[in-house]
């Protein structure tokens, strides 16, 4: 290095600041209807009720490696102790961490899968709810369940969550 003067100096330091930013993601709510539930719905349709919400992830400095439901996820949701005919549901989550699925004994009540989970750039990361059975909710129109999920970038995890309403079917009354 030479310096103003020109003197030679073997040796030099500059301080280098690096800033890391942490993914973030906007509000999520996923709402379906027990009404629209083949056989037992009100206004039964052909075939499970679906909906595909976007995640609105917004990566930070880094790319996003992964977004997943959690050991967290299923301790929160056994928490609210749902049920489905009387049976408790139970929750099991993929061994890649993208599905989540709610049980009532064999019978599947809902799944929630993330989609294109490993897209770096957090722009089409989705959420597809899929309804196949009714919750008891005595006395409720609704149940708002928080699913909790985390997005992951090269060096740092954010939990988060959504907002997945099954709506009840409030049974017709005969004229």
């Amino acid at each position: 290095l030479i310096d103003a003067d020109g003197s030679t100096s073997n040796t030099a330091s500059q301080k280098i600041t690096v800033t890391d930013t942490s993914p973030t993601s906007g509000v999520v709510s996923i709402s379906l209807d027990e009404k629209l539930l083949p056989t037992i719905g009100s206004e039964a349709g052909s075939s499970n009720p679906t909906s595909v919400t976007a995640l609105t992830i917004v990566k930070g400095q880094d790319a996003i490696s992964d977004v997943v439901f959690t050991s967290a996820t299923t301790t929160a949701l056994t928490a609210l102790s749902l049920r489905s005919s009387g049976t408790l549901l139970t929750y099991a989550i993929s061994n890649d961490g993208h599905t989540l699925t709610a049980t009532a004994g064999a019978k599947t009540i809902f799944t929630l899968v993330i989609g294109n989970a490993t897209d770096a750039t957090g722009t089409t990361q989705t959420i597809t709810a899929t309804l196949s059975g009714a919750l008891d909710q005595t006395g409720l129109t609704a149940s708002n369940l928080n699913v909790t999920y985390q997005v992951r970038d090269i060096d740092s995890t954010i939990s988060t969550s959504a907002t997945f309403t099954v709506v009840d079917d409030t049974p017709k009354t005969p004229v």
